[in-house]
């Protein structure tokens, strides 16, 4: 059973601005969020070491509020099961 969307963006208010508090270094920071999609993804099992596609919100956008452009990468994955944070690099 998925988390109901408004608990998923509550969540992503909370996370998003601590997902990138390291880039604060570089100055003030904007984000644009331009797109926010439900899809599977293939997340690893922490306990089996196998993969298992699970449900996922990912929010697409881009840091540049001043041109027009969009990413392919999402700014933000979290698990519509249980709200938590997906790291891409990791894969789970």
């Amino acid at each position: 059973e998925l988390l109901p969307f408004a608990d998923i963006m509550g969540i992503a208010e909370k996370v998003f601005p601590l997902r990138y508090q390291s880039e604060e270094v570089l100055g003030e920071q904007h984000f644009r969020v331009t797109r926010i999609a439900l899809g599977y993804m293939a997340l690893l099992q922490r306990d089996t070491l196998s993969f298992a596609l699970t449900p996922v919100w990912n929010f697409y956008g881009d840091n540049d509020p001043e041109q027009e452009h969009y990413s392919y990468r999402p700014l933000l994955t979290l698990n519509a099961v249980d709200g938590t944070v997906v790291d891409l690099a990791y894969g789970y």
